[in-house]
Order: structure tokens, then C-alpha cells, then sequence
């Protein structure tokens, strides 16, 4: 059996995370099954949602470097903080 690489999944996160943020910068709306944020009328949930998706965005970057060896697992730097 084949086993996927760890990368494709990475890759995969990554392009959720990147159409979500495209969608939410043209409508002004960060939205999910339970939360709507508004950018006139929440501003401030509203970029905690798009921060958090830049996170996740920064992570698949990181994380796709690694896959081709031009940067260190960026699971290790993440480890020392979680303890």
C-alpha cells in the first residue's frame, strides 16, 4: 500500500485555507456553519478569522519547503511551544 505524502495534505489544507481567505477578502464576510463575522459590523472577530487563516497559510508554506528540503520540519519549531 502506498503511503501518502505528508506534503499533499499539506498542500491540500493550504488551498482550503487560501480559497476561504480569497472569499472572505471579496465578501466581507468570514463565515462557518456557527460563526458570521461582518467586517463593518465585527471587525474584530472578523480579523481574528482571517489571521487564523493566514496561520494555517503560513504553516502549509512552511511545511511545503520542508517537503522539497529547503527548510527545517516546522513541526519541531511548533513542538517546544505545546510542550
Amino acid at each position: 500500500m502506498a503511503v501518502m505524502p505528508p506534503f499533499v495534505l499539506a498542500l491540500a489544507i493550504g488551498a482550503c485555507a487560501l480559497y476561504g481567505l480569497r472569499q472572505d477578502l471579496v465578501t466581507g464576510i468570514a463565515r462557518d456553519e456557527i460563526y458570521r463575522f461582518n467586517r463593518e459590523e465585527s471587525p474584530l472577530g472578523y480579523n481574528a478569522v482571517l489571521i487564523g487563516k493566514l496561520l494555517v497559510l503560513g504553516f502549509w508554506a512552511a511545511e511545503v519547503l520542508h517537503a522539497v528540503n529547503l527548510c527545517s520540519d516546522p513541526v519541531d519549531w511548533l513542538r517546544p511551544l505545546f510542550g
